[in-house]
């Protein structure tokens, strides 16, 4: 009767909700309680959808989830959460920031080249416009931590893409702020730390120094004096703040780990109306967000953005779901003063995305890489057609070059609009 009652057990909890459960933490999805259609019946889709429903809303699930990651942890070393590595002595990591930092994403010189080039042109045109553009590389675990790496995960290193884009940046006179290898110098010697063990990001504190940085580093670029940006008190609790245990609350465990305590800085900046405050756009990815929460957005810059991979817009987010696709490119870009692209050593291979491509074509061409780009190049390419002697000479050319009609007129179609703005 025992035996039998202890099975029911799952079925009480889900029925009358006997205990209260933690919910589980990270990018979980529900399933829906599927309707009942009797084509879907027919078909098997209510069944599979059921059998998903019943399999995520059962009792116990998610201390039965948290109990299964607690013994793969426990026992196995093992964490139940994507692309997650535990490292020595527990330092948690993300296989992305490994593999960068050894150099296995590496784009190559050509990619990395393209991408200077564009940039080159990109702050060359913002700086006629008295506009900046900033590169910014925030620290990466893997480079912070390397000495917790597992053996199992060492590799020789090779060309990696923060060291290509470096190179280039240098070359080309780019203005950029290279955290990732300041935070390791300062590593030996910060009052503070700058990387928690359990998280992915730099810390609230590595975030606050970096910004004060920043905020000098615009001041002396643009010959500007900026509002204040100071870091007035330091609390340091025993229990850790978000996001500095981001991956250990997505390993869904049963229970806490000890780790060093982490310092949590209170930061305020004295408005002044005689200082400048220029306009901001970040691009970043989720780096960005440790500084965004800064508030500097308003404080110490004017009305700043934040595009989230290029893809979402904040704050305006906050209020109604804003995508970057969504809004006027090119009024953003240029009512902006400074713009910062934002990206770490594991999202470094896609830095921009999409955004250098975007504001190259609209500085050259006048048009972004996106519908109204490509309704002028048909345009284009339908002048040419319709032109007898223009296809006359695009023709005796493809018969010399031996290169396919089309992709000549293509070509010619760039071309104009390359030299019509």
């Amino acid at each position: 009767m025992g035996i039998l009652g202890f099975l029911f057990l799952p079925l009480a909890q889900e029925l009358f909700n006997l205990m209260d459960i933690k919910p589980l933490d990270g990018a979980v999805e529900k399933a829906d309680k599927p309707v009942f259609y009797i084509r879907q019946w027919l078909s098997g889709d209510f069944q599979k959808k059921k059998e998903k429903y019943i399999e995520q809303e059962f009792g116990f699930r998610n201390f039965l989830v948290r109990l299964n990651n607690q013994l793969a942890f426990g026992l196995y070393n093992k964490a139940k959460a994507n692309n997650v590595i535990i490292g020595k002595e527990n330092y948690l990591y993300e296989a992305a920031y490994i593999d960068a930092y050894y150099g296995k994403n590496y784009i190559g010189d050509e990619l990395i080249l393209d991408k200077v080039s564009k940039l080159k042109f990109i702050s060359d045109t913002l700086k006629k416009l008295n506009k900046n553009l900033i590169v910014i590389i925030a620290p990466g675990k893997a480079s912070f931590f390397p000495e917790y790496i597992p053996d199992d995960f060492k590799y020789a290193q090779h060309k990696t893409n923060n060291a290509g884009f470096i190179k280039g940046y240098k070359q080309e006179g780019i203005d950029f702020i290279d955290f990732n290898s300041w935070f390791i110098g300062l590593k030996p010697r910060a009052q503070y730390p700058l990387y928690p063990q359990y998280g992915i990001h730099w810390s609230i504190y590595g975030a606050a120094i970096a910004t004060d940085s920043l905020i000098k580093y615009v001041e002396k670029l643009r010959a500007e004096d900026l509002p204040e940006f100071n870091i007035t008190g330091i609390q340091t609790p025993d229990t850790l703040r978000e996001p500095d245990n981001d991956i250990i609350k997505g390993m869904n465990l049963l229970f806490g780990m000890n780790t060093y305590k982490m310092s949590y800085p209170i930061c305020n900046a004295n408005e002044d109306s005689t200082k400048k405050k220029p306009r901001l756009l970040a691009i970043g990815d989720s780096y960005w967000w440790n500084v965004f929460n800064l508030s500097i957005s308003n404080s110490v810059f004017s009305d700043g953005k934040f595009w989230f991979y290029n893809k979402t817009v904040y704050p305006d987010c906050f209020n109604k779901y804003t995508e970057v696709k969504d809004i006027d490119f090119k009024e953003e870009v240029s009512k902006s003063d400074v713009v910062l692209i934002v990206a770490t050593e594991a999202t470094m291979a896609d830095i921009g995305w999409g955004f250098i491509d975007n504001c190259y074509s609209y500085y050259k061409n006048g048009y972004t890489d996106s519908e109204d780009y490509k309704k002028v190049l048909n345009n284009w390419i339908e002048i040419i057609k319709n032109d007898p002697n223009w296809m006359k000479i695009i023709k005796g050319r493809s018969e010399k070059d031996g290169i396919p009609i089309d992709s000549s007129i293509v070509w010619d179609a760039k071309w104009q609009i390359s030299t019509h703005k």
